[in-house]
């Protein structure tokens, strides 16, 4: 997936913008990273929507235009990605069509999850009438109560 943008390059030697390419769809890393930022979010209350949308970013992006003073490629390199998401004007459009592109993909699956009815745990009891210790308990006390002496007559 192509993003055009306005060329940030030095000398702007690209009057057309230049392109940047995502992947077209997100990673496993990508996915369970989003994942575990957003669960840290869940329990603590933090806002995580930037770091997502970095991480989109970094994780995101295949290749690129952009040249460096010299003219030569900009490595697409730690460094090169720091370079981009320290300007907010030439990243957001690059992280608002990532994030289109990835949301859906790594979220459907925890919505779905959600929204199905949740299901009895194996350690869970089904009812009284089912239970094994239930019916021992029910066998001992009928037991127990045909064996004791009935003293409702007043006989001993």
């Amino acid at each position: 997936m192509d993003v055009h943008v306005p060329c940030p390059c030095p000398g702007t030697p690209h009057p057309d913008g230049d392109t940047v390419t995502l992947r077209d769809k997100p990673t496993l890393r990508m996915g369970t990273q989003v994942i575990g930022l957003s669960s840290a979010q869940a329990q603590t209350g933090l806002p995580s929507a930037g770091d997502i949308t970095e991480l989109f970013v970094r994780e995101g992006i295949l290749a690129w235009t952009f040249v460096l003073e010299d003219g030569s490629p900009r490595p697409l390199d730690a460094e090169g990605i720091q370079w981009l998401v320290d300007d907010y004007a030439v990243a957001y459009p690059i992280a608002e069509r990532a994030s289109e592109l990835y949301t859906e993909v790594i979220f459907a699956p925890l919505l779905a999850q959600a929204t199905e009815p949740r299901r009895s745990s194996p350690t869970s009891r089904t009812g009284a009438s089912t239970s094994a210790s239930s019916q021992r308990s029910r066998k001992l006390q009928s037991v127990s109560a045909s064996s004791s002496p009935d003293t409702s007559d007043g006989a001993p």
